[in-house]
């Protein structure tokens, strides 16, 4: 009895860690992990499982598990026991689900139990999860199963500051990935720069003039990097570029010019670059439990550690400090104050918790990054894939990789090792493992 007692508590720890399991919402019409337990029944009666609790989860892909269960045989009491078993996954990463599949029972075990009935009742179990049952769980509940003893070898990556821009006002970030690399418009006194995170046209002749769209109003400068100022009428050559179908997205914009509204700045770099933009004056909220509060009126992840007065700023997944917003920022992801491992769950700056060293978010986050996902390509859609060079396709290597990039187009363009030179991959048409 002492032993079916000691089960019983297990399905109740079990059951009260569901609830504070965290689950990422499913997408429409992504599986939806209904929560645990979950019950199954069938002519011999009715079966009540738990969570799974991992014990491998190798290659992330055969699952090792134990779930503790209530069964009630039909017109008898309930029983307490515990299974064994191996499941296959299938891990769709962009909806955070695993599907569980090709069930193995491995052993059942009904502690207490009269040893004549033990056979009879273990059937009666392996009844209810037959190999061909499926199960959809949430990732992250699983994830959180998971012992992660074993981390991965770090990798040596470029942690110098970014850039750090500070806005009260409507900005934007205009990004060019190094040095500007400008290309011709056929047929037209027009050029645009292929590098830059915003459409950015220039006038050929002159060379004086740029041609910037927001997302809602053009601007005009003499220069990139300063200068920006509102514009309602465009070259007469734009019209040539709108009737081209290689720019049918910028139809639209050029055909109905807007110069309403006030300009956003224009924050211009060529280098990693951020922006904390503020809606007003900043504004902070301090987090119980801490010494730590955190701006409330940006998107952006800072914080101010109250003993020092000093700003914390998550970008990338890095934390930079800084003794005011103007900086100098420096690197210190290693040397986070303790307090911000204490941020309660409950807190709307919890989601930083993921990139907090040492936290079980931090770990599960680890984790999940090591879990593949493959992206299934159609290679008919992917020959039909055209790619827009200015001149000859140059690429760069990629740091710590045998890749390479294309830096003279605005499509994304990955080239394989050497061995794969003839092959060019189409824009984001590539399996790919979480980075």
């Amino acid at each position: 009895m002492k032993i079916a007692i000691t089960l019983i508590l297990a399905v109740s720890t079990l059951a009260a860690g569901n609830l504070a399991a965290k689950s990422k919402p499913a997408e429409t019409g992504a599986p939806v992990d209904p929560g645990w337990p979950r019950q199954r029944t069938n002519e011999k009666g009715s079966l009540v499982y738990y969570q799974p609790q991992v014990d491998t989860w190798t290659n992330f892909k055969q699952l090792d598990f134990r779930m503790a269960f209530s069964l009630t045989p039909k017109g008898e009491k309930e029983i307490v026991g515990i299974m064994e078993l191996q499941a296959q996954t299938d891990v769709n990463v962009d909806d955070h689900s695993v599907l569980l599949r090709d069930f193995k029972i491995n052993e059942v075990k009904l502690p207490g139990l009269d040893p004549a009935k033990t056979s009879q009742m273990d059937q009666t179990v392996r009844s209810f999860l037959p190999p061909d049952h499926t199960v959809v769980m949430a990732l992250d509940r699983l994830v959180a199963t998971v012992e992660k003893t074993q981390a991965p070898a770090p990798v040596q990556v470029q942690n110098d500051p970014p850039t750090i821009f500070v806005s009260n006002t409507p900005s934007i970030l205009l990004n060019v990935d190094g040095e500007a690399v400008q290309a011709d418009i056929a047929g037209t006194n027009l050029g645009f720069v292929v590098n830059s995170n915003f459409p950015l046209f220039f006038e050929k002749e002159s060379r004086k003039e740029y041609y910037l769209y927001t997302g809602e109003q053009w601007l005009k400068s003499a220069s990139m990097e300063s200068g920006w100022a509102p514009v309602s009428k465009l070259p007469g050559d734009f019209s040539k570029v709108a009737s081209d179908p290689k720019w049918e997205q910028m139809k639209k914009p050029i055909l109905s010019p807007s110069a309403k509204g006030k300009p956003p700045t224009v924050f211009y770099t060529n280098k990693p670059a951020e922006v904390i933009l503020f809606q007003g004056q900043a504004a902070y909220a301090k987090i119980p439990g801490t010494q730590l509060s955190y701006a409330t009126n940006t998107d952006a992840d800072l914080f101010v550690y109250n003993p020092t007065q000093d700003y914390y700023y998550l970008a990338a997944g890095r934390w930079f400090q800084a003794p005011n917003l103007k900086g100098p920022w420096t690197y210190t992801t290693p040397h986070l104050p303790p307090d911000f491992a204490s941020i309660p769950e409950d807190s709307p700056a919890a989601r930083v918790l993921a990139s907090v060293p040492g936290t079980d978010d931090a770990k599960d986050a680890v984790l999940l990054a090591q879990i593949p996902t493959t992206a299934v390509v159609d290679p008919k859609a992917a020959e039909q894939a055209k790619v827009s060079y200015n001149g000859n396709p140059e690429f760069k290597p990629i740091e710590g990789t045998s890749l390479q990039y294309a830096t003279n187009t605005a499509d994304k363009v990955i080239k394989g090792s050497e061995k794969d030179d003839t092959k060019e991959a189409p824009p984001e048409q590539s399996d790919c493992g979480a980075a």
